[in-house]
């Protein structure tokens, strides 16, 4: 008869306070091993972690993180993602949230959650009907080519290069705006800048975009993702 293996989640927001602490400190020790400085967000959700602590067996959570190697790895190189791309929480402007409403509330968050699950992706974007941002399919860019190849609704006038500043970090786009193409909502937020027109695909890093966008508009014939 197999041993049945506990499986933690690697969810973080799904977690209590006492399951967020015991996995905290032991990603925070992986970062010592490492010989890498902390993440200050890592330092600040631990803080907030043991403050929001109400009722604790010790010994049985900490006994079951440290036999779940795997997701504390997962949640390690989540706080790598969120130490170099979003280190910290946003400030927004009043004027943004007064125009979005309710929706501009947890951008943010919904922003912390998409560089926690970044992995291995390069790509994402911000979709207008599911007022949400998600890493996008680097396959898709297959179908616009072929779009603009086919002289659809897309054409190559309508792309550039835009970068966009988030906090302290720059992100390099690929926008499609032809024209009346509505306001995006999600990446002025984000950017906190007004009038920013059109889909926006965001790229980790600069190299990555630009090949991409040299596919689109015919200099190479694919394009070659990099490391970022």
């Amino acid at each position: 008869m197999s041993r049945q293996t506990y499986k933690l989640s690697t969810d973080y927001y799904s977690l209590s306070a006492e399951w967020k602490e015991s996995i905290l400190v032991e990603v925070m020790k992986l970062f010592m091993e490492h010989g890498n400085q902390i993440p200050k967000r890592l330092l600040s959700d631990l803080k907030k972690a043991k403050a929001e602590r109400t009722n604790r067996n010790w010994y049985t959570i900490d006994k079951e993180v440290k036999k779940s190697k795997e997701a504390i790895k997962v949640y390690y190189k989540q706080y790598k993602h969120l130490d170099k791309y979003y280190p910290k929480d946003l400030e927004f402007s009043t004027h943004l949230s007064l125009q979005r409403g309710e929706r501009a509330v947890d951008i943010g968050k919904k922003f912390e959650m998409l560089i926690r699950s970044k992995r291995d992706s390069k790509i994402w974007g911000y979709d207008d009907d599911e007022d949400n941002v998600r890493w996008v399919n680097p396959e898709a860019f297959k179908y616009l080519k072929k779009e603009i190849k086919e002289g659809g609704e897309i054409k190559k006038d309508d792309i550039t290069k835009d970068n966009i500043q988030i906090g302290d970090v720059t992100w390099y786009a690929i926008k499609f705006c032809p024209e009346n193409y509505i306001l995006n909502w999600g990446i002025m937020s984000l950017a906190n800048e007004l009038m920013k027109q059109g889909e926006y695909f965001v790229f980790d890093n600069e190299s990555n975009r630009d090949n991409y966008y040299q596919y689109l508009v015919g200099v190479v014939s694919s394009p070659v993702a990099s490391a970022a």
